[in-house]
């Protein structure tokens, strides 16, 4: 029984063969310029909106979203409890 097993495992398996895959990339075209046809309303005279006040707020957020490291827990230095013993059986077990 086990000669048969063996001669089957010395013969191996022819391996396959990868076949080879051509892949027809093309050039893509050249983009268009988009024209955009609006009129731009310059309004910084106006003064709607404070300017130093509104980067001093972004400033303010961007440095408080800025995650503070926590300090490391208090960790004890007490032993571990000791690892139990196993019980032997006196019967012997079959499986």
């Amino acid at each position: 029984m086990s000669t048969s097993v063996l001669e089957k495992l010395k013969v191996k398996p022819m391996p396959k063969k990868i076949e080879q895959i051509m892949v027809k990339i093309t050039e893509p075209e050249k983009e268009e310029n988009v024209e955009i046809h609006t009129t731009i309303l310059d309004k910084t005279k106006d003064k709607l909106v404070n300017r130093e006040d509104f980067i001093k707020k972004l400033k303010r957020a961007v440095f408080t979203k800025i995650p503070e490291e926590k300090a490391p827990e208090n960790i004890s230095l007490a032993k571990p409890p000791p690892v139990k013993k196993a019980k032997k059986i006196a019967k012997k077990l079959r499986l």
